[in-house]
C-alpha cells in the first residue's frame, strides 16, 4: 500500500477493530468522537497491530443507514485514525460509501458486500484501492443468517470468480477473506466446526493469487476465540482481523508469526 505496508510477503498482519455501530455488542471497541477513536486506536497499535478497521454497520442490526448516516458515524473517526498515520480500512457493504473512501483518506476497502453486483464492483474499481473481498451469497451479509452454511469448496470457487472479475476491470490488489465471521442458519455440524473448516481451506485460497484475511469472530466461550485464532495463524492467514488485539499479538508470538 502507498504507505509501505506489505500484506502477503510472508509476514502476519494484524487487523484490529474500530466499532462506529451502537447497536453492535462489542462495545470495548466502540467510538463515535476522535478522543474515542484514538483510544481504540493506540491500544491495537501497542498490541502491534498494523492495520486498523473501522465499520458503522453492524451484521447483527436490522438497522438500516442511508449512505450520508454511514459517512456521518465514520467520519471523524477515520479522520482521527488516519491523522494518527494508522492505515485504516473501510468496513462496509454500501458501494455509495466505497464512493467515499478517498475523500476519507483510507488506505484500504473492506468490502463486506461480496463485489456481488455491478454497483459495488464499479465503486471499487473507481476508488482503485487495496481491497478485501468477502465470500458472500449477496449484496447485504445480514441475508446470509436464513441461509446453510457454506462448504470450503464453494467459497474458494466463489471467490475465484469475483477476483477474477475486478481483475480483468484493473483491480489487482485484492485480499480474500472466506467470510467465517458472518452468521448463517443450519451449519450441519457446529458452528465453530464449520468455521475451523474453512480455516483449514486457507492455503487453497491463496492459491488464487491473494493474501487471505481471517476474522476471528468473538465467542462467548473465549477458549474457542484462542483456538480459531490459532489455526489462522498456523494455516498461513496474511491478515487476522481481531478485536482482542493483546490476545492474538501473544498467540502469533508463540507461532513465531
Amino acid at each position: 500500500m502507498d504507505n509501505g505496508l506489505v500484506i502477503g510477503a510472508g509476514d502476519l498482519v494484524m487487523m484490529g477493530v474500530i466499532n462506529c455501530s451502537p447497536e453492535s455488542p462489542n462495545n470495548d471497541v466502540f467510538a463515535s468522537t476522535a478522543d474515542e477513536a484514538r483510544s481504540v486506536a493506540e491500544r491495537h497499535a501497542a498490541a502491534g497491530c498494523g492495520l486498523i478497521d473501522i465499520g458503522a454497520r453492524s451484521t447483527r442490526s436490522p438497522l438500516d443507514l442511508t449512505c450520508e448516516q454511514e459517512v456521518a458515524r465514520l467520519r471523524p473517526v477515520v479522520e482521527a485514525v488516519v491523522a494518527m498515520g494508522l492505515p485504516v480500512s473501510l468496513d462496509t457493504w454500501s458501494p455509495c460509501v466505497v464512493a467515499h473512501a478517498p475523500d476519507l483518506g483510507v488506505s484500504l476497502v473492506n468490502d463486506t458486500s461480496g463485489g456481488n453486483d455491478a454497483a459495488m464492483e464499479g465503486a471499487l474499481v473507481s476508488a482503485n484501492l487495496p481491497t478485501i473481498v468477502m465470500f458472500s451469497r449477496g449484496t447485504d451479509p445480514r441475508a446470509s443468517r436464513a441461509e446453510a452454511a457454506p462448504q470450503p469448496e464453494e467459497i474458494v470457487t466463489a471467490l475465484g470468480k469475483t477476483t477474477s472479475t475486478l481483475e480483468e476491470r484493473g483491480l489487482l490488489d485484492i485480499i480474500l477473506d472466506p467470510g467465517i465471521g458472518i452468521a448463517f442458519g443450519d451449519y450441519g455440524v457446529s458452528k465453530e466446526r464449520r468455521q475451523s473448516q474453512i480455516i483449514d481451506a486457507t492455503p487453497r485460497l491463496r492459491e488464487l493469487g491473494h493474501p487471505v484475511m481471517i476474522p476471528i469472530p468473538r465467542k462467548e466461550a473465549t477458549h474457542l476465540t484462542i483456538a480459531l485464532a490459532s489455526q489462522a495463524i498456523v494455516c498461513g492467514a496474511d491478515v487476522i482481523r481481531v478485536h482482542d488485539s493483546d490476545m492474538v499479538r501473544d498467540l502469533a508470538e508463540m507461532h513465531g508469526r
